[in-house]
């Protein structure tokens, strides 16, 4: 009975301790997995944000253009004689006023209504019939008109109009006579309803939101509608602090000031207009897998926890618990999916789950005590991992492959770690075998899509600008063939269009470019660093010596391996903008550096020019994005993205610092050394 005793106390310890160190694990792997689970499911939800805000803002730009465009062209048909105070107008004149304005809204359903108001604020023409009989003379797009002869477009605030009875924004310009003095208004009246039918289209989830506020964060549009909060100014709002900054793009988090709801946010300034769009998405939405696991975990370890815990707080009924805690651990055994093997100090397999009989084809009873390594595709190799369990404690992400009975081949990553026994003596090892087939796959696929969106990028921007060029030229054909026809109206139009092709050909030959990075590039090759930088500046000369810009250079310039032609375009890239990017009346002033630290080469360019705000730092290298407006500085906003793709095929990074506006930049990349063989013969 004493040895009996003895031997029970012996395997209880060893129970307890393997419940513990198995709870210690399988809390371990939960929290691992929720955290990744919870960061992805961010990640996803502001990406997918951001995307949403980015057609917003385009939808309600091209809403207010093409508004803008309706307001010109009948500014362009009214004569002075039409809105004359003491004069009337024949009732064919007015019908052609009429038909003209109806016509303009039948290919816009985002107007409403179109109105033509005279200096005493009566509507006096209008896309509706009868005329309504109405007065705007105190409303805000009509007395700024009347004091400021120069106010081009205005914008209304959200407002309730006086025609359709209904929310809205109104948009209008101002009619003069041959003197100059008022005349009256155009106004349109958006059609906010038709804006809420889009923002209805877009898959927001249950607790999804879009709106639209004016620049007074007063609500014009929202879905889910809120007609009681219409119009009303939100106080605090969340994206105040980062309008306030000059901030023009942003994504938080935070709970709506109007329904209470937590979101995931982005908000965009409508271009230069009065105008914030907003899209958010839930976090009970987007989070609601992650917190069902999280349910299904708590459970699964709470109810080893009280196995494992009553086991050793009731000794007295030692064997049932432990009877128990066996049941239970088998239970979340057998409940993963992956093969889970425990494995003796001698490499003898010690027990399986039924994951594992699946895998290799073999049952459970002829498994136990077999050699761990005859159901692995290269025994040795599967030996040399276990071997490195007991000299490191562990192993992770060590690659194999299980040979099922039938011959099909299971690739996997071996995952163990070491056990002890009741002496705190390396008893065996427990491994996990994940199946990675269906990554594989997905990885074949992922770069098989790549490929296909690298040769779709090509293919639209190689493709699209001949059609473009075409535009542009017979365009200016057409302008300079009706030069004497052309008032300014007109020729502004032109302007607009043809310049308008000519900066969507430079996109897309910038597109084309970035396409080609580690595609269409010269192969890597050994080069000397300072050779690619003389070369770069004397491509830059020209540039440099207009601006009078003073180039320093310091450092040590090793020998790198990489893309000659890619790499001196990052430089010229860099040393480029430098140059480019400077404050009038200042000197430019520029160094770049070159350091080699831990294996890598650090290329720095540093400037005393215009300077990034911090917070917008994040936006430099996306495609397309621009902190300096185009009138001040020329460009397609693809240079520093370039750059930045560059660095990464070259298995590096770019990063940039600056300490705020006017007080210049640095721009650093990073790039691995690889060893200079040739070096040694």
């Amino acid at each position: 009975m004493k040895n009996a005793s003895s031997t029970y106390s012996r395997f209880s310890g060893l129970a307890l301790f393997s419940g513990f160190a198995g709870l210690a694990g399988i809390i371990a792997l939960m929290v691992l997995s929720l955290t990744n689970e919870y960061r992805d499911a961010n990640h996803h939800a502001q990406a997918e944000v951001g995307n949403i805000s980015r057609m917003l803002d385009e939808h309600a730009l091209a809403t207010v253009h093409k508004a803008d465009l309706l307001l010109r062209e009948v500014q362009r048909n009214i004569r002075p004689g039409d809105v004359r105070l003491d004069r009337s107008v024949s009732g064919s004149r007015k019908q052609e006023l009429h038909t003209l304005m109806k016509s303009q809204l039948e290919s816009m359903p985002e107007v409403a209504v179109l109105h033509v108001t005279n200096a005493m604020g009566n509507h006096i023409y209008s896309s509706l019939d009868p005329v309504p009989r109405i007065n705007i003379a105190d409303r805000y797009h009509f007395t700024r008109h009347k004091d400021d002869a120069a106010a081009g477009l205005v914008m209304s605030p959200p407002i309730v109009s006086r025609t359709t009875g209904k929310w809205t924004i109104v948009l209008t310009r101002r009619l003069d006579f041959e003197d100059g003095s008022f005349a009256g208004i155009i106004n349109v009246i958006l059609n906010l309803e038709y804006l809420q039918q889009f923002y209805r289209s877009l898959d927001l989830d249950t607790h999804g939101l879009v709106a639209l506020y004016d620049k007074e964060f007063r609500l014009a549009a929202r879905y889910p509608p809120r007609v009681e909060d219409m119009g009303k100014k939100v106080p605090n709002h969340p994206v105040m602090p980062y309008i306030e900054k000059g901030e023009k793009y942003g994504v938080y988090q935070a709970q709506s000031p109007l329904d209470g709801i937590a979101r995931t946010v982005s908000f965009r300034q409508v271009g230069d207009l009065p105008l914030i769009v907003i899209a958010g998405i839930a976090e009970d939405d987007y989070l609601a897998e992650w917190r069902r696991h999280i349910w299904q975990y708590s459970v699964g370890t709470i109810i080893f926890s009280l196995v494992v815990i009553g086991f050793g707080l009731r000794q007295r009924r030692a064997e049932e618990q432990l009877r128990a805690a066996s049941v239970y651990a088998r239970s979340l055994i057998e409940a993963s999916l992956d093969p889970l093997v425990t494995i003796s100090a001698d490499g003898k397999i010690m027990d399986v789950n039924s994951a594992t009989e699946k895998v290799t084809g073999q049952m459970r009873g002829s498994l136990i005590g077999s050699d761990f390594s005859n159901y692995f595709t290269e025994p040795e190799k599967a030996r040399t991992g276990y071997q490195q369990v007991f000299s490191q404690g562990q192993v992770t992400d060590y690659p194999l492959a299980i040979r099922h009975a039938s011959g099909k081949v299971t690739e996997v990553l071996y995952n163990a770690s070491i056990y002890r026994d009741e002496k705190g003596e390396v008893a065996g090892v427990f491994a996990a075998a994940r199946d990675i087939t269906e990554r594989k796959l997905a990885e074949q696929e992922l770069k098989r899509s790549n490929a296909e969106l690298e040769q779709f990028s090509y293919a639209i921007s190689h493709d699209m600008r001949q059609p473009l060029r075409m535009i542009s030229s017979y365009l200016q054909l057409l302008e300079k063939r009706l030069a004497g026809q052309l008032d300014g109206d007109k020729r502004e139009f032109f302007d607009f269009a043809i310049d308008g092709a000519q900066r969507l050909d430079k996109m897309l030959l910038a597109l084309l470019e970035y396409s080609r990075v580690g595609r269409k590039g010269e192969p890597p090759e050994w080069v000397e660093s300072r050779a690619l930088l003389d070369e770069a500046l004397r491509f830059l000369q020209p540039a440099i010596a207009e601006a009078q810009a003073e180039v320093k250079i310091t450092g040590d310039w090793p020998r790198v391996f990489v893309s000659r032609d890619e790499m001196m375009r990052l430089i010229q890239n860099l040393i480029g903008n430098a140059v480019k990017y400077r404050v009038a009346g200042r000197k430019p002033e520029i160094t770049v550096r070159s350091e080699t630290i831990d294996q890598e080469w650090r290329l720095s360019v540093a400037d005393n020019g215009v300077g990034i705000l911090p917070s917008q730092i994040h936006r430099l290298f996306q495609m397309f994005q621009r902190l300096q407006t185009r009138a001040a500085y020329e460009g397609t906003g693809i240079g520093l993205a370039l750059c930045r793709k560059i660095a990464e095929h070259h298995g590096g990074r770019i990063e940039a610092e600056s300490a705020g506006e006017g007080l210049g930049s640095r721009f650093c990349v990073h790039l691995p050394i690889r060893r200079d063989e040739s070096a040694g013969e």
